[in-house]
């Protein structure tokens, strides 16, 4: 994770954090993705094999579909919905404020025309 806060941090000083979502040993039980042998040039792998086996899976032979739920869901988790709520129902006063306007002016338009 180090390397990717130092990647993002690159584009401006903005607070984020990182949730990891996938791909951790109850989902590829769970979804069964096709093995690959693990790499034992990585300097981690005796540590991985200790603990998973020799093989490893990879996050993009999971269906999109399924990771794009996993995406959905997990952003959704991160959603405040009273501030959610009170922030759409202000984008629909300004919705309604913005419909009326451009009522307004084309009934000055029409009358401006009709002289």
């Amino acid at each position: 994770m180090i390397h990717l806060d130092a990647s993002i941090s690159m584009f401006g000083n903005v607070p984020f954090e990182v949730h990891r979502l996938a791909l951790n040993y109850d989902q590829v039980e769970q979804w069964q993705p096709p093995e690959n042998p693990a790499k034992e040039t990585d300097s981690r792998y005796q540590a991985y094999a200790d603990q998973y086996g020799e093989s490893s899976w990879e996050l993009d032979a999971v269906e999109p579909r399924t990771l794009a739920d996993l995406l959905r869901e997990g952003i959704e988790d991160l959603i405040d919905r009273d501030v959610w709520e009170e922030v759409a129902a202000g984008e629909e006063t300004m919705r309604a404020e913005l419909n009326r306007f451009v009522d307004e002016y084309g009934k000055s338009k029409k009358r401006g025309k009709k002289r």
